[in-house]
Protein backbone atom coordinates (compact mmCIF):
# COMPACT_ATOMS: atom_id res chain seq x y z
CA UNK A 1 0.00 0.00 0.00
CA UNK A 2 1.16 3.18 -0.73
CA UNK A 3 -0.01 6.99 1.14
CA UNK A 4 0.29 10.09 -0.40
CA UNK A 5 -0.09 12.38 2.07
CA UNK A 6 -1.41 16.48 1.66
CA UNK A 7 1.08 18.00 4.56
CA UNK A 8 3.23 20.62 2.84
CA UNK A 9 3.12 23.73 1.79
CA UNK A 10 2.16 24.61 -2.00
CA UNK A 11 5.78 26.32 -2.34
CA UNK A 12 7.57 23.42 -0.62
CA UNK A 13 5.60 20.55 -2.93
CA UNK A 14 5.99 22.76 -6.34
CA UNK A 15 10.03 23.07 -5.07
CA UNK A 16 10.52 18.96 -4.69
CA UNK A 17 8.39 18.11 -7.50
CA UNK A 18 6.20 20.84 -9.85
CA UNK A 19 3.88 18.40 -12.13
CA UNK A 20 1.61 19.87 -14.82
CA UNK A 21 -0.60 18.60 -16.82
CA UNK A 22 -0.86 18.39 -20.66
CA UNK A 23 -3.86 16.63 -22.56
CA UNK A 24 -2.61 16.70 -26.12
CA UNK A 25 -5.81 15.14 -27.54
CA UNK A 26 -7.99 15.61 -24.69
CA UNK A 27 -9.50 12.71 -22.34
CA UNK A 28 -10.64 10.11 -23.35
CA UNK A 29 -7.82 9.63 -26.62
CA UNK A 30 -7.25 6.30 -28.29
CA UNK A 31 -7.68 2.94 -26.66
CA UNK A 32 -8.35 3.91 -23.28
CA UNK A 33 -9.84 1.57 -21.29
CA UNK A 34 -12.10 3.04 -18.33
CA UNK A 35 -13.09 1.44 -15.09
CA UNK A 36 -17.03 0.25 -15.17
CA UNK A 37 -17.82 -0.68 -11.74
CA UNK A 38 -17.47 0.21 -8.47
CA UNK A 39 -17.56 -0.19 -4.52
CA UNK A 40 -18.12 2.45 -1.90
CA UNK A 41 -17.98 2.94 2.12
CA UNK A 42 -16.86 4.63 5.14
CA UNK A 43 -15.39 4.20 8.36
CA UNK A 44 -16.63 6.45 11.29
CA UNK A 45 -19.26 8.89 11.46
CA UNK A 46 -17.71 11.60 9.38
CA UNK A 47 -17.17 9.73 5.95
CA UNK A 48 -19.63 10.51 3.00
CA UNK A 49 -19.86 9.41 -0.52
CA UNK A 50 -21.48 11.64 -3.33
CA UNK A 51 -22.77 10.70 -6.82
CA UNK A 52 -20.55 7.11 -6.34
CA UNK A 53 -21.46 6.25 -10.48
CA UNK A 54 -20.05 9.53 -11.79
CA UNK A 55 -16.53 8.17 -11.94
CA UNK A 56 -17.42 5.14 -14.08
CA UNK A 57 -19.66 7.32 -16.10
CA UNK A 58 -17.88 7.09 -19.58
CA UNK A 59 -20.43 9.15 -21.38
CA UNK A 60 -19.24 12.53 -19.54
CA UNK A 61 -15.67 12.23 -17.81
CA UNK A 62 -15.99 15.70 -16.29
CA UNK A 63 -18.41 13.71 -13.76
CA UNK A 64 -17.10 13.00 -10.53
CA UNK A 65 -17.56 11.03 -7.36
CA UNK A 66 -17.22 12.87 -4.13
CA UNK A 67 -15.81 11.27 -0.99
CA UNK A 68 -15.90 13.37 2.18
CA UNK A 69 -13.96 12.41 5.71
CA UNK A 70 -14.64 14.87 8.69
CA UNK A 71 -12.38 14.97 11.94
CA UNK A 72 -15.24 16.90 14.01
CA UNK A 73 -16.36 13.77 15.56
CA UNK A 74 -13.17 11.27 15.30
CA UNK A 75 -11.18 9.77 12.86
CA UNK A 76 -13.16 8.68 9.62
CA UNK A 77 -12.82 7.54 6.14
CA UNK A 78 -14.51 7.09 3.11
CA UNK A 79 -13.44 5.19 0.03
CA UNK A 80 -14.20 4.10 -3.73
CA UNK A 81 -12.87 0.83 -5.57
CA UNK A 82 -12.80 1.30 -8.70
CA UNK A 83 -13.13 -1.96 -11.04
CA UNK A 84 -12.36 -3.00 -14.79
CA UNK A 85 -14.79 -5.50 -14.91
CA UNK A 86 -13.66 -7.51 -18.17
CA UNK A 87 -10.24 -6.55 -18.51
CA UNK A 88 -6.74 -7.27 -15.95
CA UNK A 89 -4.36 -5.28 -15.82
CA UNK A 90 -0.76 -6.58 -16.25
CA UNK A 91 2.28 -5.86 -13.74
CA UNK A 92 3.70 -3.78 -17.31
CA UNK A 93 0.64 -1.36 -17.59
CA UNK A 94 -0.55 1.52 -15.41
CA UNK A 95 -3.35 2.83 -14.37
CA UNK A 96 -4.05 6.08 -14.43
CA UNK A 97 -6.95 8.25 -11.74
CA UNK A 98 -8.00 11.87 -12.10
CA UNK A 99 -8.81 13.44 -8.51
CA UNK A 100 -9.09 16.76 -7.30
CA UNK A 101 -8.68 16.88 -3.41
CA UNK A 102 -8.87 19.92 -0.89
CA UNK A 103 -7.12 17.99 2.26
CA UNK A 104 -3.86 19.00 0.67
CA UNK A 105 -3.80 22.00 3.03
CA UNK A 106 -5.72 20.26 6.18
CA UNK A 107 -3.02 17.55 6.31
CA UNK A 108 -5.49 14.73 5.30
CA UNK A 109 -4.11 11.73 3.15
CA UNK A 110 -5.09 9.51 0.40
CA UNK A 111 -4.02 5.72 0.03
CA UNK A 112 -4.48 4.10 -2.90
CA UNK A 113 -4.40 0.12 -3.24
CA UNK A 114 -4.52 -2.40 -5.93
CA UNK A 115 -7.00 -5.32 -6.03
CA UNK A 116 -6.89 -8.36 -8.01
CA UNK A 117 -10.48 -10.62 -8.57
CA UNK A 118 -12.36 -7.71 -7.54
CA UNK A 119 -16.43 -7.52 -8.53
CA UNK A 120 -19.33 -5.40 -6.98
CA UNK A 121 -20.22 -8.04 -5.15
CA UNK A 122 -16.19 -9.14 -3.55
CA UNK A 123 -13.41 -6.84 -2.61
CA UNK A 124 -10.91 -8.88 -3.75
CA UNK A 125 -6.97 -9.93 -2.92
CA UNK A 126 -4.80 -6.46 -1.97
CA UNK A 127 -1.66 -6.51 -4.28
CA UNK A 128 1.46 -4.79 -3.77
CA UNK A 129 1.19 -1.40 -4.96
CA UNK A 130 3.15 1.47 -6.33
CA UNK A 131 1.98 4.81 -6.41
CA UNK A 132 3.20 8.51 -7.88
CA UNK A 133 1.19 11.40 -8.89
CA UNK A 134 1.45 14.77 -10.89
CA UNK A 135 -0.60 17.49 -10.22
CA UNK A 136 -2.54 19.91 -13.33
CA UNK A 137 -2.23 23.11 -13.24
CA UNK A 138 -6.14 23.12 -12.65
CA UNK A 139 -5.41 21.78 -9.22
CA UNK A 140 -6.28 18.25 -10.19
CA UNK A 141 -4.07 15.48 -9.51
CA UNK A 142 -3.42 12.13 -11.34
CA UNK A 143 -2.35 9.24 -9.28
CA UNK A 144 -0.07 6.88 -11.33
CA UNK A 145 -0.88 3.31 -10.15
CA UNK A 146 1.38 -0.09 -10.64
CA UNK A 147 1.06 -3.55 -9.01
CA UNK A 148 3.63 -6.00 -8.43
CA UNK A 149 1.05 -8.92 -9.97
CA UNK A 150 -1.75 -8.87 -11.92
CA UNK A 151 -5.10 -6.37 -10.85
CA UNK A 152 -8.30 -5.16 -12.06
CA UNK A 153 -9.33 -2.61 -9.46
CA UNK A 154 -7.61 0.38 -7.43
CA UNK A 155 -9.02 1.63 -4.11
CA UNK A 156 -8.51 5.37 -3.07
CA UNK A 157 -9.19 5.81 0.72
CA UNK A 158 -9.60 9.23 1.83
CA UNK A 159 -8.74 9.73 6.05
CA UNK A 160 -10.05 12.66 7.71
CA UNK A 161 -7.33 15.77 8.72
CA UNK A 162 -5.36 15.70 11.79
CA UNK A 163 -6.45 19.16 12.88
CA UNK A 164 -10.66 19.49 13.24
CA UNK A 165 -12.28 19.82 9.78
CA UNK A 166 -13.23 17.80 6.47
CA UNK A 167 -11.36 16.46 3.61
CA UNK A 168 -12.59 15.91 0.05
CA UNK A 169 -11.77 14.03 -3.18
CA UNK A 170 -13.52 14.29 -6.62
CA UNK A 171 -12.50 11.40 -8.28
CA UNK A 172 -13.56 11.50 -11.89
CA UNK A 173 -12.13 8.26 -13.31
CA UNK A 174 -9.71 5.71 -13.35
CA UNK A 175 -8.19 4.01 -17.14
CA UNK A 176 -5.18 2.46 -18.60
CA UNK A 177 -4.13 2.04 -22.07
CA UNK A 178 -3.07 -1.29 -23.56
CA UNK A 179 0.31 -1.79 -24.20
CA UNK A 180 2.67 -1.60 -27.57
CA UNK A 181 0.01 1.41 -28.77
CA UNK A 182 2.33 3.20 -31.40
CA UNK A 183 0.81 6.53 -29.97
CA UNK A 184 0.44 7.96 -26.54
CA UNK A 185 -0.69 11.18 -25.20
CA UNK A 186 1.64 13.02 -22.54
CA UNK A 187 -0.44 13.13 -19.75
CA UNK A 188 2.03 15.79 -17.58
CA UNK A 189 5.59 16.67 -16.90
CA UNK A 190 7.61 16.86 -14.08
CA UNK A 191 10.81 18.66 -12.91
CA UNK A 192 12.92 18.39 -9.65
CA UNK A 193 16.30 17.69 -8.55
CA UNK A 194 18.65 17.56 -5.74
CA UNK A 195 21.69 19.82 -4.62
CA UNK A 196 21.80 23.35 -3.75
CA UNK A 197 21.22 25.55 -6.32
CA UNK A 198 20.43 29.85 -6.27
CA UNK A 199 18.61 30.76 -9.32
CA UNK A 200 18.00 27.18 -10.72
CA UNK A 201 14.96 25.39 -12.05
CA UNK A 202 13.27 24.66 -15.04
CA UNK A 203 10.42 27.34 -16.59
CA UNK A 204 7.81 26.79 -18.88
CA UNK A 205 7.85 22.57 -18.60
CA UNK A 206 4.81 22.68 -20.58
CA UNK A 207 6.53 23.89 -23.98
CA UNK A 208 8.78 20.81 -23.81
CA UNK A 209 5.64 18.45 -24.43
CA UNK A 210 3.42 20.92 -26.62
CA UNK A 211 3.89 19.19 -29.81
CA UNK A 212 5.52 22.95 -30.78
CA UNK A 213 9.05 22.68 -31.73
CA UNK A 214 9.50 26.44 -31.60
CA UNK A 215 8.63 26.60 -27.95
CA UNK A 216 11.21 25.54 -25.07
CA UNK A 217 11.55 24.91 -21.89
CA UNK A 218 14.50 26.40 -20.09
CA UNK A 219 16.59 24.20 -17.53
CA UNK A 220 19.05 26.24 -15.08
CA UNK A 221 21.49 25.30 -13.71
CA UNK A 222 21.74 28.72 -11.16
CA UNK A 223 24.72 30.17 -9.52
CA UNK A 224 26.13 27.55 -7.00
CA UNK A 225 25.28 24.24 -9.52
CA UNK A 226 28.09 22.36 -8.64
CA UNK A 227 26.73 18.86 -7.60
CA UNK A 228 22.77 19.79 -8.12
CA UNK A 229 20.87 17.92 -10.78
CA UNK A 230 18.13 19.34 -12.50
CA UNK A 231 15.27 17.19 -13.69
CA UNK A 232 12.28 16.98 -16.27
CA UNK A 233 10.36 13.81 -16.84
CA UNK A 234 7.32 13.70 -19.31
CA UNK A 235 5.03 11.21 -18.65
CA UNK A 236 2.97 9.13 -21.24
CA UNK A 237 -0.02 7.25 -21.19
CA UNK A 238 1.01 4.00 -22.11
CA UNK A 239 4.14 1.59 -22.91
CA UNK A 240 6.43 1.40 -25.56
CA UNK A 241 6.86 -0.79 -28.00
CA UNK A 242 9.98 -2.92 -27.95
CA UNK A 243 12.93 -0.65 -29.66
CA UNK A 244 10.78 2.59 -29.96
CA UNK A 245 12.84 5.43 -28.70
CA UNK A 246 12.98 8.56 -26.65
CA UNK A 247 13.60 11.08 -28.57
CA UNK A 248 14.77 14.63 -27.47
CA UNK A 249 14.86 17.80 -29.49
CA UNK A 250 17.07 20.73 -27.73
CA UNK A 251 19.12 24.01 -27.80
CA UNK A 252 21.95 26.07 -26.31
CA UNK A 253 22.24 30.03 -26.34
CA UNK A 254 25.68 29.27 -28.59
CA UNK A 255 27.37 31.36 -25.93
CA UNK A 256 26.87 28.17 -23.92
CA UNK A 257 28.26 25.57 -26.50
CA UNK A 258 30.76 22.83 -24.54
CA UNK A 259 31.08 19.72 -25.22
CA UNK A 260 31.50 18.67 -22.22
CA UNK A 261 28.31 19.56 -21.32
CA UNK A 262 26.60 16.88 -23.22
CA UNK A 263 28.21 13.86 -21.15
CA UNK A 264 26.33 15.41 -18.11
CA UNK A 265 22.93 15.46 -19.83
CA UNK A 266 21.23 12.03 -19.33
CA UNK A 267 17.91 10.94 -21.02
CA UNK A 268 16.44 8.10 -17.85
CA UNK A 269 13.60 5.78 -19.31
CA UNK A 270 11.39 4.62 -16.35
CA UNK A 271 9.02 1.81 -16.92
CA UNK A 272 6.51 2.99 -14.04
CA UNK A 273 9.28 4.22 -11.08
CA UNK A 274 11.61 1.07 -12.32
CA UNK A 275 14.37 2.65 -14.39
CA UNK A 276 15.03 0.75 -17.56
CA UNK A 277 17.59 2.30 -19.96
CA UNK A 278 19.61 5.23 -19.95
CA UNK A 279 22.22 6.93 -22.01
CA UNK A 280 23.65 10.66 -22.24
CA UNK A 281 23.12 12.84 -25.03
CA UNK A 282 26.47 13.28 -25.81
CA UNK A 283 27.04 9.54 -26.51
CA UNK A 284 24.09 10.07 -28.93
CA UNK A 285 25.64 13.28 -30.41
CA UNK A 286 26.77 13.77 -34.33
CA UNK A 287 29.47 15.65 -34.16
CA UNK A 288 29.06 16.64 -37.93
CA UNK A 289 25.92 18.69 -37.16
CA UNK A 290 27.81 20.71 -33.65
CA UNK A 291 27.27 23.82 -36.43
CA UNK A 292 23.83 23.53 -35.28
CA UNK A 293 23.98 24.69 -31.82
CA UNK A 294 26.66 27.02 -32.52
CA UNK A 295 24.56 28.54 -34.11
CA UNK A 296 21.41 28.39 -31.33
CA UNK A 297 19.86 26.10 -33.83
CA UNK A 298 17.62 23.16 -32.69
CA UNK A 299 18.96 19.19 -32.40
CA UNK A 300 17.35 16.21 -32.17
CA UNK A 301 18.28 12.85 -30.83
CA UNK A 302 16.87 9.38 -30.61
CA UNK A 303 17.64 7.09 -27.74
CA UNK A 304 16.10 3.63 -28.64
CA UNK A 305 15.62 0.88 -25.97
CA UNK A 306 14.38 -3.04 -25.91
CA UNK A 307 12.95 -2.43 -22.07
CA UNK A 308 10.06 -0.91 -23.03
CA UNK A 309 9.10 2.82 -20.94
CA UNK A 310 6.15 4.90 -20.10
CA UNK A 311 8.20 8.08 -18.84
CA UNK A 312 11.15 10.17 -20.07
CA UNK A 313 13.32 11.61 -17.72
CA UNK A 314 16.28 14.69 -18.38
CA UNK A 315 18.29 15.01 -15.68
CA UNK A 316 20.92 17.31 -15.96
CA UNK A 317 24.29 17.51 -13.41
CA UNK A 318 24.78 21.17 -13.32
CA UNK A 319 28.26 22.78 -12.49
CA UNK A 320 30.12 25.57 -14.12
CA UNK A 321 29.62 24.49 -17.86
CA UNK A 322 25.94 25.31 -17.72
CA UNK A 323 25.23 29.12 -16.12
CA UNK A 324 21.90 29.47 -18.04
CA UNK A 325 19.79 27.41 -19.85
CA UNK A 326 19.27 24.26 -21.28
CA UNK A 327 16.72 24.66 -23.37
CA UNK A 328 14.45 21.14 -24.11
CA UNK A 329 12.07 21.96 -26.97
CA UNK A 330 10.14 18.60 -27.04
CA UNK A 331 10.18 15.20 -25.11
CA UNK A 332 8.15 12.46 -27.66
CA UNK A 333 7.99 9.28 -28.03
CA UNK A 334 8.74 7.93 -31.21
CA UNK A 335 10.17 4.89 -33.18
CA UNK A 336 13.47 4.59 -33.99
CA UNK A 337 15.42 6.25 -36.22
CA UNK A 338 15.83 4.60 -39.35
CA UNK A 339 18.50 2.50 -40.97
CA UNK A 340 20.49 4.19 -43.94
CA UNK A 341 22.79 1.42 -45.97
CA UNK A 342 24.96 4.43 -46.55
CA UNK A 343 24.47 7.08 -43.72
CA UNK A 344 27.06 9.92 -43.38
CA UNK A 345 29.77 10.48 -43.54
CA UNK A 346 29.49 7.72 -45.85
CA UNK A 347 28.51 9.43 -49.15
CA UNK A 348 26.83 7.92 -52.01
CA UNK A 349 28.28 8.76 -55.35
CA UNK A 350 26.58 10.03 -58.80
CA UNK A 351 27.89 11.66 -61.77
CA UNK A 352 26.59 15.62 -61.90
CA UNK A 353 23.07 15.94 -62.99
CA UNK A 354 22.30 12.63 -62.52
CA UNK A 355 19.45 11.47 -60.11
CA UNK A 356 20.76 8.85 -56.75
CA UNK A 357 18.52 6.35 -55.34
CA UNK A 358 18.25 6.74 -51.44
CA UNK A 359 17.19 3.96 -49.20
CA UNK A 360 16.29 3.96 -45.28
CA UNK A 361 14.44 0.71 -43.68
CA UNK A 362 12.01 1.25 -40.30
CA UNK A 363 13.15 -0.01 -37.29
CA UNK A 364 10.09 -0.04 -35.37
CA UNK A 365 6.88 -1.82 -36.39
CA UNK A 366 4.43 -0.03 -37.60
CA UNK A 367 6.44 3.03 -38.45
CA UNK A 368 6.78 4.51 -42.10
CA UNK A 369 9.67 7.31 -43.52
CA UNK A 370 10.01 10.49 -44.40
CA UNK A 371 12.36 12.05 -46.21
CA UNK A 372 13.31 15.85 -46.09
CA UNK A 373 16.05 18.17 -47.59
CA UNK A 374 16.81 20.07 -44.08
CA UNK A 375 17.89 18.80 -40.72
CA UNK A 376 15.04 20.70 -38.91
CA UNK A 377 11.85 21.68 -40.19
CA UNK A 378 11.70 21.92 -44.34
CA UNK A 379 8.99 20.57 -46.23
CA UNK A 380 8.05 16.83 -46.18
CA UNK A 381 9.49 15.34 -49.89
CA UNK A 382 8.48 11.72 -49.58
CA UNK A 383 6.94 9.15 -47.51
CA UNK A 384 8.35 5.45 -48.14
CA UNK A 385 11.24 4.03 -49.61
CA UNK A 386 13.16 4.05 -51.94
CA UNK A 387 13.69 7.66 -52.73
CA UNK A 388 14.67 8.78 -56.17
CA UNK A 389 16.23 12.32 -56.02
CA UNK A 390 16.03 15.28 -58.69
CA UNK A 391 18.99 15.27 -60.34
CA UNK A 392 22.15 16.39 -58.43
CA UNK A 393 22.85 20.08 -59.68
CA UNK A 394 25.57 21.04 -56.65
CA UNK A 395 28.44 22.74 -57.51
CA UNK A 396 30.56 19.61 -59.34
CA UNK A 397 32.65 17.45 -56.27
CA UNK A 398 30.24 19.00 -53.68
CA UNK A 399 27.41 17.28 -51.46
CA UNK A 400 23.92 17.25 -51.25
CA UNK A 401 22.36 16.38 -48.47
CA UNK A 402 19.03 14.88 -47.59
CA UNK A 403 17.51 13.51 -44.24
CA UNK A 404 15.05 10.57 -43.38
CA UNK A 405 12.93 9.92 -40.57
CA UNK A 406 10.40 7.62 -39.34
CA UNK A 407 7.15 8.55 -37.37
CA UNK A 408 3.65 6.37 -37.22
CA UNK A 409 1.66 5.28 -39.70
CA UNK A 410 -1.56 7.70 -37.88
CA UNK A 411 -1.91 10.63 -36.52
CA UNK A 412 0.72 10.88 -34.26
CA UNK A 413 3.09 13.94 -35.29
CA UNK A 414 6.38 12.94 -33.38
CA UNK A 415 9.37 12.20 -35.50
CA UNK A 416 12.61 10.12 -34.72
CA UNK A 417 15.70 12.01 -35.28
CA UNK A 418 16.42 12.57 -38.95
CA UNK A 419 19.73 10.81 -40.52
CA UNK A 420 21.62 12.48 -42.28
CA UNK A 421 22.46 10.78 -45.84
CA UNK A 422 24.97 12.52 -48.15
CA UNK A 423 25.22 12.26 -52.13
CA UNK A 424 28.17 13.87 -53.66
CA UNK A 425 28.53 15.05 -57.13
CA UNK A 426 31.31 13.21 -59.14
CA UNK A 427 32.65 16.07 -61.75
CA UNK A 428 32.39 15.12 -65.77
CA UNK A 429 34.83 14.56 -67.77
CA UNK A 430 35.28 16.60 -70.67
CA UNK A 431 37.38 17.09 -74.13
CA UNK A 432 38.06 19.76 -76.16
CA UNK A 433 37.98 17.84 -79.81
CA UNK A 434 38.83 19.19 -82.80
CA UNK A 435 35.16 19.26 -85.16
CA UNK A 436 36.29 18.11 -88.44
CA UNK A 437 38.20 15.36 -89.55
CA UNK A 438 39.14 14.82 -93.78
CA UNK A 439 39.52 12.39 -95.74
CA UNK A 440 39.74 10.74 -99.20
CA UNK A 441 37.18 8.02 -100.57
CA UNK A 442 37.68 5.06 -100.28
CA UNK A 443 40.33 5.40 -97.35
CA UNK A 444 39.21 3.45 -94.43
CA UNK A 445 40.16 5.36 -91.21
CA UNK A 446 41.10 8.77 -90.08
CA UNK A 447 42.35 10.77 -87.08
CA UNK A 448 40.87 13.66 -85.41
CA UNK A 449 42.53 15.70 -83.12
CA UNK A 450 41.88 16.61 -79.42
CA UNK A 451 43.36 18.84 -76.85
CA UNK A 452 42.22 19.98 -73.35
CA UNK A 453 41.10 17.14 -71.15
CA UNK A 454 39.57 17.18 -67.88
CA UNK A 455 38.47 15.18 -65.18
CA UNK A 456 40.95 12.20 -66.23
CA UNK A 457 38.79 10.62 -69.31
CA UNK A 458 39.93 7.04 -70.24
CA UNK A 459 37.45 6.13 -73.33
CA UNK A 460 35.40 7.57 -75.46
CA UNK A 461 32.28 6.12 -77.40
CA UNK A 462 31.33 7.32 -80.76
CA UNK A 463 27.55 7.25 -81.86
CA UNK A 464 26.82 8.29 -85.77
CA UNK A 465 23.96 10.01 -86.77
CA UNK A 466 22.23 10.40 -89.80
CA UNK A 467 24.99 7.90 -91.64
CA UNK A 468 24.71 4.83 -93.32
CA UNK A 469 23.75 1.39 -91.41
CA UNK A 470 27.70 0.93 -92.36
CA UNK A 471 29.20 2.99 -90.29
CA UNK A 472 29.81 1.39 -86.87
CA UNK A 473 28.95 2.92 -83.26
CA UNK A 474 31.87 2.75 -81.27
CA UNK A 475 31.59 2.02 -77.53
CA UNK A 476 34.10 2.19 -74.35
CA UNK A 477 37.47 2.12 -76.26
CA UNK A 478 40.51 3.12 -74.65
CA UNK A 479 41.34 7.37 -75.35
CA UNK A 480 44.52 7.39 -76.97
CA UNK A 481 47.16 10.05 -76.31
CA UNK A 482 45.98 13.39 -78.64
CA UNK A 483 44.03 11.86 -81.55
CA UNK A 484 41.08 9.59 -81.84
CA UNK A 485 41.39 7.00 -84.54
CA UNK A 486 37.29 6.85 -86.82
CA UNK A 487 36.94 4.22 -89.22
CA UNK A 488 34.74 4.36 -91.96
CA UNK A 489 33.48 1.95 -94.46
CA UNK A 490 36.00 2.13 -97.31
CA UNK A 491 32.42 1.99 -99.32
CA UNK A 492 31.28 5.40 -97.97
CA UNK A 493 30.19 7.53 -100.46
CA UNK A 494 31.65 11.37 -100.83
CA UNK A 495 30.02 13.71 -98.24
CA UNK A 496 29.92 15.12 -94.96
CA UNK A 497 29.36 12.23 -92.07
CA UNK A 498 28.15 13.33 -88.26
CA UNK A 499 28.97 11.95 -85.18
CA UNK A 500 28.72 12.16 -81.22
CA UNK A 501 31.40 11.44 -79.37
CA UNK A 502 31.25 11.58 -75.13
CA UNK A 503 34.24 10.75 -72.78
CA UNK A 504 33.87 8.29 -69.81
CA UNK A 505 35.70 8.71 -66.77
CA UNK A 506 37.24 6.10 -64.66
CA UNK A 507 34.61 6.24 -61.67
CA UNK A 508 31.69 6.09 -64.82
CA UNK A 509 30.80 9.63 -65.34
CA UNK A 510 30.51 10.34 -68.46
CA UNK A 511 30.47 13.39 -70.63
CA UNK A 512 28.61 16.02 -72.34
CA UNK A 513 27.85 15.33 -76.22
CA UNK A 514 30.10 16.83 -78.43
CA UNK A 515 29.49 16.85 -82.16
CA UNK A 516 31.95 16.47 -85.04
CA UNK A 517 31.72 15.96 -88.82
CA UNK A 518 34.09 13.70 -91.05
CA UNK A 519 34.01 15.14 -94.67
CA UNK A 520 35.21 12.31 -97.74
CA UNK A 521 36.72 14.25 -100.58
CA UNK A 522 36.93 12.71 -104.22
CA UNK A 523 40.36 11.08 -104.89
CA UNK A 524 42.72 13.59 -107.16
CA UNK A 525 42.13 12.67 -110.84
CA UNK A 526 45.15 10.61 -112.27
CA UNK A 527 47.83 12.66 -113.35
CA UNK A 528 48.32 12.97 -117.58
CA UNK A 529 51.09 11.97 -118.62
CA UNK A 530 52.01 12.02 -122.63
CA UNK A 531 55.27 10.23 -123.83
CA UNK A 532 57.87 12.15 -126.14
Amino acid sequence: MYSILFRSSIFKALALCLLLLFGVRGEGYGQRVYADAQRNGTTGGGGSIVDPTNSINQADLTDFTRLSSSSLIGVSTSWQQLIFSTTTISTTATVYIKINSSGALLGGGITVQAYAGSSILNVGNPVQTQTTSFTSIDGNTYLAVTGSNSFNAVRITLSSPVALGTSTANIYYAFYEPVNKRCADVLGVSVGGTGISLGGGVSNPLNAVDNNLTTYSSLTGGLLGLGYTITQTAYFSNLSNPGDAATITFSLPPSLLQLSLFNNVTINLYNGNTLVNTGTIGSLLSLDLLGLLRSGQRYTVSLSSTPVFDRIEIAIATGVSLLTDFRIHEIQRTPAKPTVPIAYPQVQAVCYGQTATLTAAPTSSGSVLRWYNQVNDGTLIQEGSPYITPPITVAEGDTAFFYVAATWNSACPAESERVKVAVVANSLPSITLSPLASMCQGETSVSIAYTTTTNSPTSYSITWTDSPTDFINVVNQMLTPNSINLSVPGSAAIGTYSGILKVKSANGCVSSEISFSVEIHPKPSPPHITAN
